[in-house]
C-alpha cells in the first residue's frame, strides 16, 4: 500500500494491473476515511496532454480503511503501447484533491 503524493507505477502489458492507495495523516498512520469521496484516475501520453486518454482506471474505495484501489484490466492493458503519466483526484463534492501522481511504466510482454 501507498500512501499520497510522487509515486511511479509498472504495468505489465497483456496482464491485469492493480494496486491500492491509503490516504494517512502526516505521521503515516493514522487513517483518514473517504467516506462520501468519489475517485477519478486516468492515464494520458503527456502531463499537459489534453488529447485522447491511454487509459482510465477502474476505481474501489475503501471508505472505513482510507483505501484506493486502481485496476487496469487485461484487455486495457494490452492496448498500451507506450509510457505515460498518471494522477488520481478525489473530491467529497468540493475542489478535488489531487491525491497521487507519476510516471505509468509500460513493460512489454513477449507472449501474446
Amino acid at each position: 500500500m501507498q500512501q499520497g503524493g510522487d509515486y511511479d507505477i509498472e504495468v505489465n502489458q497483456g496482464a491485469i494491473w492493480y494496486e491500492t492507495f491509503q490516504w494517512c495523516e502526516d505521521d503515516e498512520t493514522t487513517v483518514i476515511p473517504l467516506t462520501g469521496y468519489t475517485v477519478v484516475a486516468q492515464v494520458r501520453r503527456h502531463k499537459d496532454s489534453s488529447s485522447l486518454l491511454l487509459a482510465t482506471f477502474t476505481t474501489a474505495v475503501d471508505e472505513d480503511e482510507g483505501e484506493i484501489t486502481l485496476t487496469l484490466p487485461s484487455a486495457v492493458t494490452t492496448t498500451l503501447s507506450e509510457n505515460g503519466f498518471y494522477d488520481v483526484k478525489i473530491s467529497n463534492g468540493g475542489e478535488p484533491i489531487r491525491f497521487i501522481q507519476g510516471r505509468m511504466i509500460l513493460d512489454w510482454q513477449v507472449t501474446a
